[in-house]
């Protein structure tokens, strides 16, 4: 199939719209230079200036080898890929056009069209901006004229009535009856006043879209008839993530199934015409997979990896901070749907997205996905079907904002301490750490401005009093920053001696210590590769019980406490609890009683008497 593009002009454009289209033309991705085929200015009249120049440009076309031809004005703006949609669009690929518009005066919207098509009748055509013309109806509008192999005369042509896109339709009807309009349009006129003196420009409504590529329809036949289709029903969403993918982006959809949505995604990201690498994870090597392997090898979509390995296997092939989109769709069990956010979410970029689908419609997803991210991160989108969509956020830092930041980003481990109130305590507790000072920060959930009486450390100011909310943020920033320690200190507890490398000498002997204690948790480790296993804090516990909820959960995923003695701790015992006002004080204490019954109700019996191994055992 050969399509021959030939732009008409009037000689008065040759310097002002017609280089505007010229240009345009020039950042598609059609392969050849077009032809400008110019009017002569030879009539006073501009309508028979168009109507000679329409003729001439037939009667050169006609002379080609050419099969189709892309007939051109010369003020218009083209869609960038304007050639992979004629190429791949059906009235084309199957022999049906006569004659097609790519100008879409009707405002037409291609969410109702899946062959980017609507037929018109003859009599409502208008408008050659951009249209397309087979060698057949080239030749019937020239051998009707009475013009072919002859000399040009406007007054033949004028036998039919109109202007020449009238003429045009009107001449092939005795053809064909049917016109095609491309949806959405491939080409918009340009804002300039047309030759002829029409003054309709600007009242008329196009749908026209400069960055449009068609899916080829043999990916839409293939996606459409895979077994269950209507699992996937985020169509948008994966629009939108290959809208923004860029140069050598890496993305990663973990359970593919028949590849609906993988070869969606794939066909998407491919007429980006982008550097970019989709890896499709799935354990599956039956006859599901090796369709999708086929499919897309016959459509030519080679931008695609596949691993044919499960998802906690599959994770190794990646660095750390390697991803920058992550779909998670394996396996729906609550267990592994929290081993693949924690063994996939290290291999995230900071300003990666991780997402997964079915939040709403197995509860064994919903759960995992809230058990291992804060729930102030989950977003949740709706899909075509219901089941639903949850994004993790990647801004850590929505919760507040730095007052002070650190002076050099820490690279192994950081001291975090929450304040609400007792600046004298927090300065002791501070001054207790004097050798790591550019470790600390402070966690500032008082309300107040602290960076002058607090001036030797980093200060991040949180908006709100939340005590579960604020060891996530932590526990985010140290994944964000890549430590492999964080040090929890109460503000009202202070060091009389250095352990920090004694504490973590203990950890680094047994693999399975998540934790080690003090006096508690009043200075505590935290170890970080393990924490991503184990989850978040419960932010249902604003206070109490979200340590006993956390701590607990360590130890039934398989993990270990440790301590490391009191000897160098001092605590003065609840000193914020006892300097709240007495409405937070009331509200903590309500907060206390409500835990309680909460945590037993989740899982099925209080600390060391729990029953349930998922949340409410399924059932909240």
């Amino acid at each position: 199939m050969k399509i021959l593009p030939i732009i008409v002009c009037a000689e008065k454009r040759r310097n002002t719209s017609l280089k505007i289209t010229l240009e345009s033309f020039k950042q598609t991705d059609w392969p050849e230079e077009p032809i400008c085929m110019f009017d002569g200015n030879i009539y006073e009249d501009p309508r028979k200036n168009a109507d000679s120049n329409c003729l001439c440009t037939l009667k050169k076309f006609a002379e080609t080898d050419y099969d189709y031809l892309l007939y051109l004005e010369d003020d218009i703006i083209i869609n960038k890929h304007i050639y992979h949609n004629l190429t791949n669009w059906y009235p084309i690929k199957n022999g049906l056009l006569t004659f097609g518009s790519l100008f879409n005066n009707f405002n037409l919207n291609p969410e109702n069209y899946d062959n980017n098509y609507e037929i018109v009748k003859v009599g409502d055509y208008w408008g050659t901006q951009g249209c397309i013309l087979s060698k057949t109806s080239v030749r019937y509008i020239l051998n009707n004229m009475d013009i072919w192999n002859s000399d040009f005369n406007v007054k033949d042509f004028d036998k039919v009535y109109g202007c020449q896109d009238v003429r045009i339709s009107r001449t092939l009807q005795n053809l064909s009856k049917t016109i095609y309009y491309y949806v959405p349009g491939l080409v918009k006129e340009q804002d300039c006043p047309s030759t002829i003196g029409n003054d309709w420009r600007g009242s008329i409504k196009t749908y026209f879209d400069k960055d449009f590529k068609a899916m080829t329809k043999h990916v839409l036949n293939y996606i459409n008839n895979t077994p269950n289709r209507n699992w996937f029903d985020y169509e948008d969403y994966y629009i939108e993530i290959a809208n923004n993918v860029k140069d050598g982006d890496v993305l990663v959809e973990i359970g593919n199934h028949y590849g609906a949505s993988s070869l969606y995604l794939a066909d998407l990201i491919k007429k980006k015409n982008v550097n970019a690498k989709l890896y499709l994870v799935d354990i599956s090597t039956g006859e599901n997979r090796q369709a999708l392997k086929f499919a897309s090898n016959d459509y030519d979509i080679h931008n695609v990896i596949f691993i044919d390995e499960d998802s906690q296997t599959a994770h190794n092939h990646f660095q750390d901070k390697s991803i920058d989109f992550l779909f998670i769709d394996g396996s729906h069990s609550y267990d592994d749907v929290r081993k693949d956010i924690a063994l996939w979410g290290s291999k995230v970029k900071n300003n990666g997205i991780m997402s997964g689908h079915d939040f709403n419609y197995i509860k064994d997803v919903r759960f995992a996905v809230e058990q291992q991210i804060p729930e102030h991160l989950i977003s949740i989108r709706k899909t075509r079907m219901g089941f639903n969509i949850w994004t993790r956020d990647n801004n850590i830092f929505k919760l507040g904002k730095f007052a002070r930041e650190f002076n050099n980003v820490p690279t192994d481990y950081m001291i975090y301490i929450p304040y609400v109130n007792r600046i004298d305590l927090l300065k002791l507790a501070i001054d207790s750490q004097s050798k790591h000072l550019d470790k600390i920060l402070v966690i500032n959930q008082s309300g107040k401005d602290i960076s002058k009486e607090i001036s030797n450390v980093a200060i991040f100011d949180m908006e709100h009093m939340h005590f579960s909310r604020m060891q996530n943020f932590a526990q985010n920033l140290a994944y964000y920053y890549n430590l492999k320690y964080i040090f929890f200190q109460h503000n009202d507890c202070w060091l009389t001696s250095d352990i920090i490398n004694n504490m973590i000498e203990i950890c680094e002997k047994d693999n399975k210590i998540a934790v080690v204690f003090t006096y508690y948790d009043c200075f505590a480790l935290f170890n970080v590769s393990l924490l991503r296993n184990i989850g978040c804090w419960d932010e249902s516990f604003n206070w109490y019980e979200g340590d006993i909820d956390f701590y607990q959960r360590i130890l039934r995923d398989g993990y270990k406490h440790a301590e490391a003695g009191i000897n160098a701790v001092c605590h003065i015992g609840s000193e914020t609890l006892n300097s709240l006002s007495p409405e937070q004080f009331n509200s903590v204490k309500f907060n206390q009683d409500w835990a309680v019954k909460h945590y037993i109700h989740k899982w099925g019996g209080y600390k060391g008497q729990e029953s349930h191994h998922m949340p409410y055992n399924g059932n909240p």
